[in-house]
């Protein structure tokens, strides 16, 4: 279902990405990640177009990680990415794959409303906050993320996803 769209969602998202909404959410996620190490994870990459924007405008120097379901939207993410980015096929309802303690922030902006209410049960609670470097656990626990659709494992309960079985 989300392959057969892959070509249209990446075109619409080709002009969204313009809302300054995420440029601003992005640009607080990077200052909030200054001198916490490891990669960005997009769990729900699409396109790949908020990993772009992150790497062209706030964090160059940042690796990148991006799983998405569709093998379609997983190539489109990779042709955008290149080199910049690893692209992977996966569930965003599984981490297994991603070590403990080794992410500097998750991602998810545009996916968990696509979720069947009782799959969200299927999802390991502490999944992101296990994936996350302790420096943003930490932060998380006083409160310091700022509000948005980013890593802000709070608006998920601490739930999060990853890589086919």
């Amino acid at each position: 279902m989300y392959g057969e769209s892959a070509g249209s969602y990446s075109e619409m998202m080709d002009e969204e990405i313009n809302n300054p909404l995420y440029a601003d959410i992005l640009e607080r996620l990077s200052k909030r990640l200054k001198g916490i190490e490891g990669p960005l994870f997009d769990v729900a990459c699409g396109s790949g177009h908020m990993l772009a924007m992150y790497q062209q405008q706030f964090d160059p120097g940042r690796p990148l990680v991006g799983v998405d379901l569709t093998e379609e939207m997983v190539a489109i993410a990779s042709a955008r990415l290149g080199q910049e980015a690893e692209i992977r096929a996966g569930d965003m309802r599984r981490l297994d794959f991603l070590e403990s303690a080794s992410a500097a922030s998750v991602l998810n902006f545009f996916a968990m409303h696509h979720i069947d209410p009782d799959d969200l049960l299927a999802v390991r609670p502490g999944e992101v906050p296990r994936a996350a470097a302790p420096q943003e656990r930490e932060e998380d626990r006083r409160g310091g993320h700022p509000q948005g659709q980013h890593s802000d494992r709070r608006q998920r309960g601490g739930q999060i996803p990853t890589e086919a079985a």
